[in-house]
């Protein structure tokens, strides 16, 4: 979580992204999947940026 990276595998991170961003876990994975693993990129595809 450190370096901006998102692990979806890891489900510490799912939980403190998504209370981040205000999503469930399932929609934080959807994002990542579409715009890619960087914390940056999920938020501006949740627009949340």
């Amino acid at each position: 979580m450190t370096d901006g990276r998102i692990n979806m595998h890891e489900n510490d991170g799912l939980r403190y992204w998504g209370q981040h961003y205000g999503v469930t876990p399932g929609t934080l994975r959807a994002a990542i999947e579409v715009a890619g693993p960087v914390s940056k990129n999920v938020a501006k595809h949740l627009g949340r940026a």
